[in-house]
């Protein structure tokens, strides 16, 4: 029982289902649609729940990695309080990749690679590539380097409706834009109001102004590819117009925060970058 209930504590803390499901229901679907003309609901639920694993693998090496440095700055955390162990996390993920590993052997031959691949990244990862001291008090170049077992993960979702490692050029630009969003989603994350600052976030190295600016020009870039990836598939001008209006708004959430730097209203720009996220993805999901 004990067991039971730190696991769903550390979901509730470290890995939200609740914001998870949608970023990922909605990348799976304008997946699906770049892809292929016709898709089914198997192959929807199958890239979801391999996407869901190996995300759930992503936070479970990271919390072994971070261990030490985390126990010093941010104690509160369900491992540092001992409510789970990083043995059960462990555990936990290498089953999900297990299932994850089936699953894409019986999609296809491509899948499965692409899964080997990816699990083969994020080994090294793990160690930060066996060069941690480059890293250290590096953030960006820390994301950055980190960041490709996210463009794994979307070709391996392509693969699942293409059963073939082609991509298209409208699906290179997403993976760009997965790419490009996921990135503001983590910068989010990691703009701390004064008060909550710590040690390793973005505005403890960048500072708050140049960590914003940063994040807005993310969110610029993303809409420009956006553009693209509509211009390709032929959309209707209107998604242009949606696109404009959710990208003003998480400018101008962001933009605020650098006037009312408040731990009060971080969650108020994190819904911002998840919205931005998920609508981007659905204009595209629809407009094709």
């Amino acid at each position: 029982m004990k067991s039971k209930t730190g696991i769903l504590h550390f979901i509730n803390v470290r890995f939200p289902l609740q914001v998870l499901v949608f970023t990922t229901l909605s990348t799976v679907l304008a997946s699906a649609d770049l892809a292929t003309e016709s898709f089914t609901i198997g192959q929807v639920l199958v890239a979801f729940i391999i996407t869901i694993l190996f995300l759930f693998h992503i936070r479970a090496i990271d919390e072994r990695r971070d261990f030490t440095n985390d126990s010093k700055l941010h104690p509160d955390r369900p491992v540092q309080q001992g409510v789970i162990s990083i043995k059960t996390l462990l555990t936990l993920s290498i089953t999900g990749i297990v299932i994850s590993l089936i699953l894409a052997f019986f999609t296809s031959i491509p899948t499965f690679i692409i899964a080997c691949f990816f699990i083969v990244f994020t080994s090294f990862a793990a160690f930060d590539f066996f060069i941690p001291s480059v890293f250290k008090n590096k953030p960006v170049l820390y994301h950055i380097v980190n960041s490709p077992q996210m463009v794994l993960l979307q070709w391996l979702i392509f693969s699942i409706f293409t059963k073939s490692f082609s991509l298209s050029t409208e699906m290179y630009l997403f993976m760009l834009l997965i790419y490009n969003n996921i990135f503001i989603l983590e910068l989010v994350r990691k703009i701390n109001a004064p008060e909550k600052d710590s040690g390793d976030s973005f505005t403890a190295h960048l500072g708050l102004k140049k960590s914003l600016i940063f994040l807005i020009s993310l969110v610029l870039s993303g809409f420009i590819i956006y553009v693209f990836i509509l211009s390709g598939v032929d959309a209707h001008q209107s998604f242009y117009f949606y696109g404009v209006v959710v990208s003003l708004i998480a400018i101008g959430v962001f933009g605020y925060f650098n006037f009312y730097p408040r731990k009060s209203f971080q969650k108020i720009m994190e819904l911002s970058a998840v919205l931005l996220y998920v609508f981007i993805n659905m204009f595209i999901y629809i407009a094709i």
